[in-house]
């Protein structure tokens, strides 16, 4: 087997990665390995059990010594649960359990990506909930409509930042959290749902929840329900990901477009339309976002490519020199990656949702400056969990990999409870 080398790096204390804060860069080789190329171990640091947290569908963040994340379902009122654990699988915790229910006015069922840390608190999305019976927006849904929250480290402190009402002037749905500018005063996020024409908004608000406004109501024509997070190209400009519309070249809908939003003119184009069945385009980019490398963007589809088991895929900012760099699905390889791609010194990571040696999903590793894509690990459901469908974040010295399964463990082998595991992968140099 080949052998993971990373650049020498000063040691570092484990630090939170968020869209926009981190630089990427990869390119990736045609075809796909039948078996895992690196030297890894594969280890599960926490198992769930469903009353401290089930079916953890996001990533982790790492702050104080400790790795923290979110569960869509579990916990008190099977409605979602913020945990946290040590890097070595000791000191695990349910900080905070979700109440049930349209009109608690708190939120439920926190979704995709990490949360953010601000200060000594963490900031994430709750994707329902929120609603109270007198503040409802004519057309919105009725089974809550979510919110952006806030809660201390410690689990204590839990407040209500930002509450969505769905309907014409408010966002629904947001699946991700907002992600926060390069000066740190301002969040921008995506919701799924709400706004003008119903298929989603682009907003902004302040760190604080203050000042909050739509700045984009996404339509069917020029890309609608984005469940992903935007990043900073520069300072004033986003791009980001929808999940489906988009017009073709034909006239038909498209599946999911990328954008670029500038914050100072408020003009929105459409860099880039993904197509259903084109060997040569990618299809329905779920929730992930866009990392820059070398005057390129790259980024992944769920579906699309060769196989039609998704894509990874580059474009310049512009929107020029779109290309699939990489095609999912070749036999071993894994298929339909969910995330979006983390750097670690010379190397990029991501997940799969399934594939690999037991159809359960792969972590797999990819270098620029060669052109090489490998296949690190497979998972298996009754042991180190399935599906993983978010990214992977990494040790200060970047030689272990952090995650999760969204189902799977040895409280549920058969992946059909949807448990789940925090896992850990160390690399070898």
């Amino acid at each position: 087997m080949s052998r993971l080398r990373l650049p020498r790096r000063r040691r570092a204390k484990l630090f939170p990665l968020t869209a926009p804060s981190v630089a990427l860069a990869l390119a990736l080789l045609a075809g796909c390995p039948a078996t895992d190329r690196t030297s890894s171990s594969l280890r599960v640091l926490h198992s769930f059990g469903g009353a401290d947290g089930a079916w953890p569908r996001g990533s982790l963040i790492a702050a104080g010594g400790f790795l923290y994340g979110g569960t869509t379902l579990g916990g008190d009122a099977n409605s979602g649960t913020v945990f946290r654990v040590r890097p070595d699988g000791t000191g695990f915790q349910s900080l905070y359990s979700f109440t049930a229910g349209s009109d608690n006015g708190l939120g439920n069922q926190p979704h995709h990506n990490s949360m953010l840390l601000i200060g000594n608190a963490l900031v994430g999305a709750a994707r329902q909930g929120g609603n109270t019976d007198n503040d409802v927006d004519e057309g919105a849904q009725k089974d809550g409509n979510g919110t952006i929250f806030r809660i201390e480290t410690s689990g204590s402190g839990y407040t209500v930042l930002q509450k969505f009402d769905g309907g014409e002037r408010s966002p629904a749905t947001p699946h991700s959290t907002p992600q926060i500018s390069p000066d740190g005063r301002m969040l921008y996020g995506m919701s799924a749902g709400g706004g003008k024409h119903r298929h989603g908004t682009l907003y902004e608000m302040r760190v604080d929840g203050t000042g909050f406004r739509i700045l984009h109501h996404f339509d069917k024509s020029r890309g609608k329900e984005p469940h992903g997070t935007v990043v900073f190209d520069g300072t004033s400009t986003l791009l980001g990901m929808t999940r489906l519309g988009g017009t073709l070249s034909d006239g038909s809908e498209g599946a999911g477009v990328i954008f670029r939003y500038d914050l100072t003119t408020g003009a929105y184009k459409v860099l880039h339309v993904f197509a259903k069945n084109e060997s040569d385009n990618g299809d329905t980019n779920d929730h992930g976002f866009l990392s820059p490398a070398g005057g390129y963007y790259y980024g992944t589809t769920e579906l699309g490519g060769k196989y039609g088991q998704g894509v990874l895929f580059r474009l310049r900012a512009d929107g020029s020199d779109f290309s699939i760099v990489h095609s999912f699905g070749a036999a071993g390889d894994g298929k339909k990656p969910f995330g979006s791609l983390v750097q670690v010194g010379e190397w990029f990571y991501g997940t799969t949702t399934v594939g690999g040696d037991h159809d359960d999903g792969t972590l797999f590793r990819l270098r620029p400056s060669d052109l090489r894509y490998e296949r690190i690990v497979s998972f298996d459901r009754a042991t180190t969990g399935a599906f993983p469908e978010d990214n992977v974040i990494p040790s200060g010295d970047g030689s272990t990999l952090y995650g999760l399964t969204q189902a799977g463990g040895v409280n549920d082998p058969k992946a059909v409870k949807k448990y789940g595991t925090v896992f850990a992968v160390t690399v070898s140099r």
